[in-house]
């Protein structure tokens, strides 16, 4: 079975980036197998930016790959740059907001599929079902919301002094 360990969303909606093996990518399966393989670049262009050959400024979680020189050697050489939010700042990261309704759209799947008496899919099948829900034209307008969200969601945070969420 594959995991979706990466993907990135934008005005232009939600690319997938990375499907590996292993639950947790380390910084040379970033850095070698997705960055200087163009796998990054690709998902940045199938989303239509403004720069179509760079430089692109991509926003990162906290992940220590991310930002390992390796990985940072990687990033010069393909003209993009990171652009880092602070620790434990769930509001300020949209993809996070991206997952939580995929997660939410597959819990309503299952749900359907228990109702329905469905036999429960296998790991492939359950694989597909989550590729084609990325795929959908719901979840790019998802993530293109989102993504636009973002700005909103910045100025809010400045304006509170730290958090969108606070009251």
């Amino acid at each position: 079975m594959q995991f979706l360990c990466g993907g990135g969303i934008s005005a232009g909606g939600f690319h997938d980036v990375v499907y590996h093996k292993h639950r947790k990518l380390n910084e040379h399966d970033w850095a070698d197998d997705v960055v200087k393989k163009g796998k990054l670049v690709a998902a940045i262009k199938a989303l239509n930016p403004v720069s179509k050959e760079g430089h692109w400024w991509v926003l990162c979680d906290n992940e220590s790959f991310l930002r390992t020189a390796m990985s940072r050697a990687a990033y010069k050489q393909q003209k993009i740059k990171l652009w880092t939010m602070p620790a434990r700042s769930p509001d300020l990261n949209p993809v996070e907001k991206f997952w939580a309704w995929v997660r939410k759209a597959l819990r309503a799947r299952d749900m359907a599929d228990l109702r329905a008496r469905r036999v429960v899919p296998g790991k492939f099948a359950y694989t597909l079902r989550v590729k084609r829900l990325l795929k959908s034209r719901r979840a790019q307008q998802v993530a293109s919301n989102i993504a636009l969200g973002f700005k909103r969601v910045c100025k809010q945070v400045v304006a509170k002094k730290g958090a969108a969420s606070k009251a």
